[in-house]
C-alpha cells in the first residue's frame, strides 16, 4: 500500500519514505510512528496508544516518544517546512495532512511500479523540457507501470482511474523520448475514451485528452478547454498545469503561461517540474538572464529534474559561455546518456570549433535509430547546431510526418538559422505555429 501526504509517499510494503521521487532515509521507530499517525489521519492519537503500539512489550518512558517525534519532525522539515506533526498538549500527536491511500498488487515489482506511477502523477513526472522529457522517472519504470496498469484494467475493466493512469503513463513515455508519438497516440486515445465512457465526470481524463488535442489534432483551442476543465474540476492535477503551460509557451503567450505556473508553484512549492517549467518559459522567451537563476534554483531542489541541467547548459551556450556548457552537458551525458544532452553537446562542441567530437555525436544519434527510438527532432537539434541545415530540415520534416511531440518547440532560438528557408516556413505552417 502507498500512503501519500503533501509531497511525501510512504511505501508500506518496502517500508520506505519518499519526498517526490527521492528516498528519505528514516530510522525504524520514527518510520513506525509516522506510519501509525498516517493510518490514523484526521484525529489526535493518544501518547499511550503510540507507546503501546510502537514499543509493544518493551518498557519505555514518554521521553522515548518525545525523542522519536523530534527526529521525525526534523527529517520531514528538512524536505518541507510545513509542520506535518502537530502536538495536542497533554494528549498526543496528529499528522496534519490529508492522507491518500493507493492499493498495490501482491508482487514485489508492482510495489515499485505503483510508487513510480503515483509519485509521478503528483510530480515528481517528472520535468521539463524541450526536446526530451528528462525527468526523474525512467522509461523502464513507465513501461513497468503500463504493464501493471494493463493487468489492472483486465482485472477491473470498470475502473476509469486505471484508464486515466494508463493514458498518462503513455504520455509520459513520449515525454521521456522513448517511444514515437504515433505509436503511443492510439493507446492514449483508447484509454481516455474508455475512462470517459465509464465516468463522464472524471475530470482527470481531460489532462491526457488535452495532450491528444494538442499533439495529435493540434487543436489549440480545444486543448485549452480540456486542460482548463481538468484544473477546474481537480485543481491538484499537476500534469494538466504542466502540459497547459507548455502549450501556452509554444504559442508565445508567456505571461499567461507564467501566471499559470505561479499558481501551480503555490500548490507544489518544492516541485522540480514546476520550477523547470518556469525556466522553460523564460528560455523560450529568450530571457536568458532571468532563466539562469531560475534554473539554478530548480537544480538545487531535491526533486530537481535532469532536464534542468540540459536547459542550463543550453543557456550557458546562448550566453556565450560554451566551456561551462560543455562541462555541464558532459556530466549529464555521463550520468544519464541522454539523447537531448548529446544533441545539445554536439552543437556546443561545434560552437567552439571541435567539429570532430560534434560529428561523432551526430553519427551516434543517427546510429541509435536502429537500436532504440530517437526523436528525429532531437537529431535535427544536433544538426542545426552544427550548421547542417539540410540535414536538420530532413529530420524536422520526418518529425512532422510522424506528428513528433517535440514539434511544439519548433520556434526555439536554436532553429533561427533556418527561419528564411521555405521548407522551414512550411513546417511552421503545418505545425500550426506560423
Amino acid at each position: 500500500m502507498l500512503l501519500e501526504f503533501g509531497p511525501f509517499t510512504i511505501d508500506t510494503l518496502e517500508r520506505r519514505l519518499f519526498h517526490g521521487v527521492s528516498h528519505v532515509p528514516l530510522a525504524s521507530k520514527p518510520f513506525d510512528v509516522l506510519l501509525y499517525l498516517a493510518g490514523n489521519s484526521g484525529r489526535v492519537v493518544e501518547k499511550n496508544a503510540i507507546l503501546q503500539t510502537i514499543w509493544k512489550g518493551v518498557s519505555v518512558t514518554e521521553a522515548n516518544l518525545t525523542q522519536t517525534i523530534y527526529m521525525l519532525r526534523n527529517t520531514l522539515k528538512h524536505h518541507d517546512a510545513h509542520p506535518y506533526i502537530v502536538s495536542a498538549p497533554g494528549r498526543g500527536y496528529q499528522l496534519a495532512a490529508e492522507v491518500r491511500m493507493y492499493h498495490q498488487g501482491n508482487d514485489g515489482a508492482s510495489s515499485k511500479t505503483d510508487a513510480h506511477l503515483f509519485r509521478h502523477r503528483r510530480a515528481t513526472r517528472t520535468g521539463f523540457l524541450v526536446p526530451n522529457g528528462l525527468r526523474s522517472y525512467t522509461s523502464r519504470s513507465l513501461r513497468m507501470a503500463i504493464r501493471h496498469l494493463g493487468d489492472t484494467i483486465q482485472q477491473k475493466p470498470g475502473s476509469a482511474a486505471a484508464y486515466v493512469d494508463f493514458a498518462n503513463a503513455h504520455c509520459l513515455l513520449i515525454n521521456a523520448g522513448d517511444t514515437a508519438s504515433q505509436q503511443a497516440f492510439p493507446a492514449i486515445q483508447d484509454a481516455v475514451l474508455r475512462a470517459l465512457e465509464i465516468d463522464l465526470q472524471n475530470v482527470s481524463a481531460y489532462a491526457p485528452l488535452g495532450f491528444l488535442r494538442c499533439h495529435l489534432d493540434r487543436d489549440w483551442a480545444q486543448a485549452e478547454k480540456d486542460f482548463q476543465r481538468c484544473m477546474d474540476g481537480g485543481p491538484n492535477d499537476l500534469l494538466a498545469y504542466h502540459w497547459y503551460a507548455e502549450l501556452l509557451t509554444s504559442l508565445r503567450r508567456f505571461d499567461h503561461s507564467l501566471q499559470l505556473l505561479r499558481r501551480a508553484e503555490r500548490l507544489w512549492p518544492h516541485s522540480g517540474l514546476i520550477q523547470t517549467d518556469i525556466a522553460q518559459v523564460l528560455f523560450y522567451a529568450r530571457e536568458y538572464r532571468d532563466c539562469e537563476p531560475q534554473l539554478l534554483k530548480a537544480v538545487r531542489l531535491r526533486t530537481s529534474l535532469p532536464f534542468a541541467n540540459v536547459l542550463l547548459g543550453c543557456t550557458y551556450r546562448l550566453k556565450n559561455r560554451p566551456r561551462e556548457a560543455i562541462r555541464l552537458l558532459e556530466q549529464v551525458v555521463l550520468q544519464k546518456n541522454s539523447a537531448t544532452a548529446l544533441a545539445a553537446l554536439a552543437g556546443t562542441y561545434a560552437a567552439v570549433g571541435d567539429q570532430r567530437r560534434a560529428s561523432r555525436i551526430l553519427h551516434s544519434l543517427q546510429a541509435f535509430e536502429s537500436s532504440r527510438y530517437i526523436s528525429p527532432y532531437t537529431i535535427a537539434f544536433a544538426a542545426v547546431g552544427m550548421g547542417k541545415s539540410d540535414l536538420a530540415l530532413h529530420f524536422l520534416e520526418q518529425a512532422e510526418r510522424e506528428k513528433d511531440y517535440w514539434m511544439l518547440w519548433l520556434r526555439l532560438a536554436a532553429f533561427d538559422p533556418l527561419r528564411r528557408e521555405p521548407r522551414f516556413r512550411r513546417l511552421l505552417q503545418n505545425a500550426r505555429l506560423s
